[in-house]
């Protein structure tokens, strides 16, 4: 509290619980002065004199609204702090934000809100399969099941409502319901081969605190007759955020109930090849950020193949993402890895689509 009240001035300083404070600027300033004012405020932690350990470990997420009208009242204008504020942690925090420069992202959020559970209702999710290739004799291996909203302005991948989801609580319900969904479909599938064609589900990195939730997938699918061995569980991410013994037990729960198991996009967001070397994992997924260094100079090649190789060593698959290029397939294929997905091969594909695509 003193450590911000010295760098303020004569604005209002209110403590609303925890660790949270609103500070209401006086009349008068600018938008520039405001944000020399957070400036300040963030920089105050040099200012104590306490050990560097206890130092180390304070930093100051401070979001900005600026232009409102009284006439609003808090109730709508909280909510604008709290989405800056949040967006100033997610970007590493000790830092700030204006509300102006996310409102549209807000905004958007805040449809997203209202409509899910009308659009859970109404089926407007929709699963979509993407196959994954051998690449060097293009045949199928697997596929990989994403999430579509099919909304009235267009049809949203699951990358532009995810995270949403993830923070208002409502991805366990969407990926409970995908998963049904996905068990429905191939248990109706006419041709048998094609129900044993392994199917990899990407869940949100929640789901590691679910003390349960390998059964609940067991559940679900042994209600419609599908056995765990037909599908691979794929972690959405990896990170120092997230405590890697409840990763490592995560895991296990997965193999001992029969599922296979992967992480995704592995070299990004954090993700470390210490971080996968004791987990129980069969494959390991290689997004389109680090594949794209294929086709570019000598050391971002040699960046894929030094990942790929490591990946290999640990005895695990690696399955590259987004491949759109012949030349990508013969550097993939000299470096180790055979098994791939991307435009090269197939578009995502509605199940019917996929279904033909299979037999073929």
């Amino acid at each position: 509290s003193k450590m911000i009240k010295d760098k303020i001035g004569d604005s209002l300083l209110a403590r609303i619980g925890g660790d949270e404070f609103v500070i209401m600027p006086g009349s008068g300033l600018s938008e520039q002065e405001i944000t020399d004012m957070a400036e300040r405020i963030i920089h105050s932690v040099n200012d104590i004199e306490i050990s560097f350990e206890i130092k180390s470990i304070i930093s100051f997420s401070i979001g900005i609204v600026v232009g409102q009208k009284k006439s609003m009242g808090l109730d709508s204008i909280m909510p604008k702090c709290d989405a800056a504020m949040y967006e100033a942690k997610r970007r590493g925090k000790n830092g700030y934000v204006l509300y102006s420069t996310i409102e549209d992202i807000f905004e958007m959020k805040q449809t997203v809100d209202r409509e899910k559970t009308r659009a859970l209702l109404n089926g407007e999710f929709e699963v979509k399969f993407i196959p994954i290739m051998n690449i060097a004799s293009a045949s199928m291996v697997c596929s990989k099941a994403y999430i579509v909203w099919n909304r009235k302005d267009g049809v949203w991948r699951e990358e532009l409502f995810k995270d949403i989801f993830e923070e208002n609580g409502f991805i366990n319900e969407l990926e409970n319901y995908a998963f049904e969904r996905l068990c429905k479909v191939l248990s109706e599938a006419g041709d048998k081969k094609i129900r044993q064609i392994p199917v990899i589900f990407t869940i949100s990195g929640i789901n590691v605190n679910r003390i349960n939730y390998a059964e609940e997938l067991l559940k679900i699918a042994d209600s419609y007759g599908m056995s765990p061995e037909n599908f691979i569980i794929q972690l959405e991410d990896i990170n120092e955020r997230i405590d890697i013994r409840r990763i490592q037990r995560f895991f296990e729960k997965l193999k001992a109930a029969g599922f296979g198991t992967a992480i995704k996009n592995f070299g990004s967001n954090g993700s470390s090849i210490m971080m996968i070397k004791n987990l129980k994992l069969d494959y390991v997924g290689i997004g389109k950020d680090i594949a794209d260094n294929l086709l570019k100079e000598r050391k971002d090649s040699l960046f894929v193949k030094n990942i790929l190789s490591l990946i290999i060593d640990l005895s695990l698959e690696p399955i590259v993402d987004g491949i759109d290029d012949a030349m990508e397939v013969r550097y993939l294929i000299a470096y180790g890895c055979t098994i791939g997905s991307g435009s090269l091969f197939s578009e995502d594909l509605s199940y019917k689509e996929y279904e033909e695509f299979a037999k073929k």
